[in-house]
């Protein structure tokens, strides 16, 4: 059973239509597709970058990095349950 999807006309420059085309025909899939994946590739890139920024945030400030580091060791101190780790 095919899903519908609603289309939507996005403009784009001569050079990226190019692109587009090119690496569609190169690769036997749709300029939709490819572009899909584009901006689903770019838009995990920026929540990373998003998340990054605001972890270095936290580092930076020494209140907030103590914090972390508390609560790092509270983690740590109930994950110990006096087992030597196993190799795999």
């Amino acid at each position: 059973m095919a899903i519908a999807s609603r289309q939507r006309v996005v403009r784009v420059n001569e050079a990226t239509h190019d692109a587009l085309r090119s690496l569609a025909a190169a690769d036997g899939e749709s300029m939709t597709d490819i572009l899909d994946r584009a901006v689903e590739r770019y838009r995990r890139d920026r929540l990373l970058e998003v998340a990054n920024e605001a972890w270095a945030e936290v580092l930076a400030d020494p209140v907030a990095r103590a914090e972390v580091e508390r609560e790092d060791a509270v983690i740590d101190a109930m994950m110990g349950d006096g087992l030597e780790a196993e190799e795999w």
